[in-house]
């Protein structure tokens, strides 16, 4: 596995690692499934972020009507179309 995935692997967990300790804190019983979803979720938007820091700076064109373009910074199209916020 690629060195990089690895170390998101990490923080992903480190992450979800967080609502255990909160459980904990609050002396309630952890639950697996929001446990899960935490890491599935960081991770990707992780990757997502990793992905946009690659191609920041590039941009993306499109035509909007015709024989009409506009330019898209691509590393926000691809957080918009993941729903990662800034």
């Amino acid at each position: 596995m690629n060195e990089r995935i690895k170390e998101l692997l990490d923080w992903a967990k480190d992450h979800a690692r967080i609502y255990v300790i909160e459980c904990e804190l609050a002396n309630i019983p952890v639950v697996q499934e929001e446990y899960d979803q935490r890491f599935q979720s960081m991770f990707a938007e992780l990757i997502v972020r990793e992905c946009a820091n690659i191609v920041e700076g590039f941009t993306i064109e499109q035509e909007v009507a015709l024989d009409h373009y506009k330019e898209y910074e691509a590393s926000a199209v691809l957080k918009e179309h993941f729903g990662v916020k800034e």
